[in-house]
């Protein structure tokens, strides 16, 4: 059977398409791995200036709140109304393997006493927009998109073409069986496919930060269950009675069906079902809640000032109170977003059994922490760490006991930090699906096999 291994590979070698396949493969993964790791220490250094800047403006500001007992008392209360509070994002664990939502989702934002748990996030990255536009070629691009391609390349004929040229009864003499002599292409072609990417995942691991084997393994293994679903379906097309040229042009139809055509329909699909909510109505309500509450206020006290305590004090109350209607202005609208895309979701993953690539893409995704989930999790506990700091702000300008009592560098200290945390990530059913849809294929594939006659 080593002697078989051995012959099949070099076999394969002196193809010249397999040859194509291990440069492109080698170009493929070696973009991959640059585009990964120049946008992990993009991120990287960004989250560590932003730590640096935001380290140096709170010293600045706790040595106020700590000499505030010596301030003029309007100046004292601009203090907690004036703070600004960064909320920063963790780097995502695998940026570099997958850039997914973290080419496009902010990397922190600024809160104050008066933002809304409903506008933190509002400063999109747009880095460079053609580049958005165009995608980046990383290694789940590889992956989903360039490596089952390559391996059409090297296994459309892995049957139908000894039968036309009349090798298969000399490969299926030496191999004993059908199944064996696949058993053996299978191994060696995907591992064609399969080492340019473990040796960029290798590379990725050696120049990122260390702590992260177990997550890329399992990184590895979901790209390798993509690549075995792809060779399944290979397997089964090349037992159908075909020439190898009409194989090579369906496995090229199922993959631009699965891979580009399934996914643009169940985004469509779910948009017709369940149309995406109006971001503009959550805007124009709040707008208008705002005003109406300014107006009232300056209806009623058209000539007091803000430069003294009492009229500075009656201000800020006034503006959480600004802040508060304005939340119950827009709660109903924001419940019924959240329904809706929580609707739009859940048609999305059922819909998504039509295409395996999509699923490895999602868990890919999930796995790297760059899926829609993950800063799902991060908005809502950001949306929490606002409300506590806002009541904090609050109490020490509207509190009980003097401004010196409230306002200190006790009270400083003692404000909320922002402390992201993810659920542990599992493998969800769908995964499961995935396997089973990829065993039946093989099933199917090995059976047909040994009915095979090799005319």
């Amino acid at each position: 059977m080593n002697d078989l291994f051995k012959y099949d590979m070099l076999e394969l070698l002196r193809d010249k398409v397999a040859k194509f396949v291990i440069i492109a493969g080698f170009i493929g993964i070696a973009l991959a791995v640059a585009t990964g790791s120049n946008w992990l220490s993009h991120l990287e250094n960004n989250a560590q200036s932003t730590q640096e800047q935001h380290a140096k403006y709170r010293a600045e500001q706790r040595a106020k709140w700590v000499i505030a007992d010596e301030m003029k008392e309007a100046e004292a209360l601009i203090l907690p109304v004036a703070l600004v509070t960064s909320v920063q994002l963790p780097v995502p664990l695998l940026a570099d393997f997958t850039i997914g939502r973290s080419s496009i989702e902010p990397t922190s934002a600024e809160v104050r006493q008066r933002t809304r748990s409903d506008n933190i996030f509002t400063r999109y990255q747009v880095e460079n927009p053609e580049r958005l536009w165009r995608g980046a070629l990383d290694m789940s691009f590889y992956v989903v998109v360039i490596a089952p391609l390559l391996l059409i390349g090297v296994g459309y004929g892995v049957y139908t073409h000894d039968r036309e040229t009349g090798r298969a009864r000399l490969w299926l003499s030496q191999a004993g069986s059908p199944v064996r002599l696949i058993v053996i292409r299978s191994l060696n072609r995907l591992a064609l496919v399969f080492i340019p990417i473990l040796i960029g995942a290798i590379m990725l691991a050696l120049l990122g930060p260390s702590g992260r084997m177990g997550d890329i393994s399992a990184w590895l293994g979901l790209a390798g269950l993509g690549l075995l679903f792809w060779w399944s379906l290979i397997l089964l097309i090349n037992t159908l009675a075909i020439r190898a040229e009409t194989a090579a042009f369906t496995l090229i139809g199922f993959w631009a069906l699965l891979v580009f055509v399934a996914p643009m329909a169940i985004l469509t699909t779910t948009q017709l079902i369940n149309p995406p909510p109006s971001k503009f109505e959550a805007i124009t309500t709040a707008r208008a809640a705002e005003i109406q509450s300014v107006r009232i206020y300056d209806d009623d006290h058209p000539t007091l000032s803000s430069s003294t305590v009492e009229g500075r004090l009656s201000r800020l109350e006034k503006s959480i109170e600004v802040r508060k209607a304005v939340a119950e202005a827009i709660r109903p609208i924001l419940e019924q977003q959240t329904k809706l895309e929580a609707q739009q979701e859940s048609i999305t993953n059922r819909l998504a059994f039509l295409s395996p690539p999509t699923i490895i893409a999602d868990k890919l995704a999930k796995t790297a922490r760059t899926d829609d989930e993950t800063f799902d999790q991060y908005r809502l506990q950001a949306g929490e760490y606002v409300n506590l700091l806002s009541a904090e702000l609050t109490k020490a300008i509207t509190g009980n006991g003097d401004i010196a009592q409230r306002i200190n560098g006790d009270t400083f200290d003692a404000l909320p930090i922002y402390q992201p945390s993810l659920r542990p990530y599992s493998l969800a059913w769908s995964s499961f699906w995935f396997l089973l849809i990829t065993s039946i294929l093989l099933a199917i594939s090995f059976i047909r096999y040994r009915q095979l006659s090799p005319i």
